[in-house]
């Protein structure tokens, strides 16, 4: 029940009674049998004390899992794991990519994709490097293996459609630019 008042309390007891096993009271011959109501709270009190003696109370249902599991942010791998090192290796490339430092980016992406070649970010991260360092042939190779192995990561797309703009292919770089406008906003930065 909704919990807001006596009236409510008065339906909980109720549906207790109701679902109280039946109790027969041994009676002597000086005992008359109670009327209902009294019979009904001889029930709650058994079902109660018998609750409390023998079983613990029944536990809520837990909710079901959210159905959109990009929410919780992506799993990480056990810490000693390839995908684990490659992972920090490929926040280390991000991180020189953020400081322009295309150097130390491709290096980390490339060790990165050593320790998991199935790392799609890292793909593109180093697809990412070599457009903006003019290696338009080789970025489009890694960000074509990171949209086959991840078909949501919107870097790729972009990164990827500005490679194909650069190549002269126009259809390809509006369609890819399409693709990425339809992709879901990716989930916000951890903590």
């Amino acid at each position: 029940m909704f919990g807001c008042g006596a009236c409510c309390r008065a339906e909980d007891k109720l549906e207790e009674a109701q679902d109280a096993p039946e109790v027969t009271p041994v009676l002597g011959d000086d005992m008359a049998v109670p009327p209902p109501k009294e019979a009904a709270a001889v029930k709650v009190r058994v079902k109660e004390d018998s609750r409390s003696a023998k079983t613990p109370p029944k536990k809520k249902k837990e909710k079901e899992k959210d159905k959109e599991p990009w929410r919780d942010g992506p799993k990480e791998p056990p810490s000693d794991t390839p995908a684990k090192l490659s992972a920090a290796l490929h926040k280390k490339g991000g991180e020189a990519f953020a400081r322009r430092d295309w150097p130390a980016a491709l290096a980390a992406y490339n060790e990165a994709l050593e320790k998991d070649p199935k790392n799609a970010p890292a793909w593109a991260g180093r697809g990412g490097v070599k457009v903006r360092t003019g290696d338009v042939q080789g970025a489009l190779a890694d960000l074509d293996e990171a949209i086959r192995l991840d078909q949501g990561n919107l870097f790729a797309w972009r990164d990827r459609a500005e490679a194909r703009s650069r190549v002269g292919d126009v259809e390809g770089a509006l369609a890819d630019y399409d693709h990425k406008l339809r992709l879901p906003p990716p989930p916000p930065p951890g903590p």
